[in-house]
């Protein structure tokens, strides 16, 4: 099993952002987007950050893909 962000990646297409706007507008690192753009696990606590940001829930951003 794996983690994929792509549905994080289409949320920020349709809403016109980019990772930029995520690290300019919370406390979430640099570091954690580029670990979310390469489907790698982060923290919860980063993930709710970026869920209180897009008032979003936290499967609008990850889904857990079968191998």
């Amino acid at each position: 099993m794996g983690i994929s962000y792509k549905k994080y990646r289409i949320l920020l297409a349709e809403r016109g952002l980019k990772p930029a706007d995520i690290e300019r507008n919370t406390s979430v690192s640099w570091t954690a987007l580029v670990r979310m753009n390469k489907d790698q696990p982060v923290n919860l606590s980063t993930l709710e950050e970026i869920c209180k940001f897009l008032k979003c829930d936290i499967g609008d951003l990850v889904e857990i893909k079968e191998d």
